[in-house]
């Protein structure tokens, strides 16, 4: 009996997921190499979202750069999340972020995922948003903002799912710091002529950082506690530019002047280590092209030779590592890490990426 050979037929569609399938394996193996050949110790964790092929926003975690999904675009409560905040504590990895029940984003809600495991924060008929997650020995802290009754953005925080309001005139909140019981949130809060003003709460009590004219405002974005020293970035618009700003015990520093062709500085993320003080963000240039960028000790490090940012910063002993994208072929973003300058891309760039925050064990 004459067996017919069985033909396999490559069609163009076949040959594109095959293609992008070997991709996304190159990417993984190398990733993977790159971390197991820095060290065999140290576990480098960083979230932030991936897009599928519909373009439904996945809140992920790279693990020494495996992908790990939290949402699942199948569940009606996280067809579209994203992750932006990390912390570990022990064996347990917690993840503050938000999700929505529709790619259009008709209701966006604050969610907290702890090894995996999903927690609704807010009632899911309210808009908001987890910006920051710290745990301080068993208490677990998140800060965010949500619509209120008014229908105005109100800062709130969440220790141990028990929600408070952060006092302000429309507080935002986008950071948090825990150190001896004392509790440290910054953002921002409105002035009598609705400009935003840089503004830290310790325990509550809240102080203005940037003095705010008619024609300025101020924003900021994060904050580290070492010792006695309390440090805060985010940027101040001065009336011509965004400029990078650092406030260490309320005093400003500018981290730009506007020479050399940048047009607006803005600073995301601060660390400590020492007295070395790191802060990461991105600078735009005459041409807005945005650049991400390094200041250690205020002196200006650029990551990257193509239009990039920089979200957030980690130093493990001597090693600095900073999380980001980079825009590649001119549009799509693709998540990225630099440790100690060399970068490493966390996805294949076939679809939107972008890393928000990093933690080192």
């Amino acid at each position: 009996m004459n067996k017919k050979k069985r033909r396999t037929i490559v069609t163009k569609n076949t040959l594109h997921q095959a293609n992008k399938l070997f991709n996304g394996i190159i990417v993984l193996m190398v990733v993977i190499s790159i971390f197991t050949a820095c060290s065999t110790s140290k576990t480098v964790y960083i979230v932030g979202f991936e897009n599928d092929e519909q373009h439904r926003s996945i809140a992920t975690l790279w693990e020494n750069g495996k992908k790990i999904r939290l949402s699942d675009v199948n569940d009606e409560a996280t067809a579209n999340a994203n992750a932006n905040s990390i912390y570990v504590s022990g064996t347990d990895i917690y993840v503050a972020g938000s999700s929505s029940r529709s790619v259009y984003v008709s209701t966006t809600i604050s969610t907290l995922w702890k090894n995996g495991k999903k927690t609704i924060l807010t009632d899911i008929d309210k808009y908001a948003v987890a910006t920051s997650v710290y745990v301080s020995d068993s208490d677990v802290y998140v800060v965010g903002n949500e619509y209120n009754e008014q229908g105005v953005w109100s800062a709130v925080l969440w220790k141990n799912g028990i929600k408070t309001g952060i006092n302000g005139n429309k507080p935002h909140a986008n950071s948090i710091y825990i150190l001896d019981s004392n509790v440290y949130v910054v953002g921002s809060e409105s002035n009598e002529q609705g400009r935003s003003i840089a503004t830290l709460w310790k325990n509550g009590i809240k102080t203005s950082l940037s003095n705010v004219t008619p024609t300025s405002y101020a924003i900021a974005t994060s904050v580290y506690v070492s010792g006695s020293d309390v440090y805060v970035v985010g940027h101040e618009f001065n009336g011509h530019r965004d400029v990078a700003t650092l406030w260490k015990n309320g005093i400003q520093t500018s981290l730009s002047d506007g020479t050399d062709g940048i047009i607006n500085t803005h600073a995301n993320s601060v660390y400590v280590s020492g007295s070395d003080v790191y802060i990461v963000g991105y600078e735009h240039n005459e041409k807005y092209n945005m650049t991400a960028t390094l200041w250690k000790n205020g002196k200006r490090i650029m990551l990257s030779d193509v239009s990039s940012v920089a979200t957030s910063v980690y130093v493990s002993d001597s090693d600095v590592y900073v999380v980001g994208y980079e825009l590649h072929k001119g549009a799509i973003h693709v998540a990225t890490l630099w440790k100690n300058g060399k970068k490493i891309s966390l996805s294949d760039g076939t679809t939107e990426a972008e890393a928000s925050s990093i933690f080192v064990k």
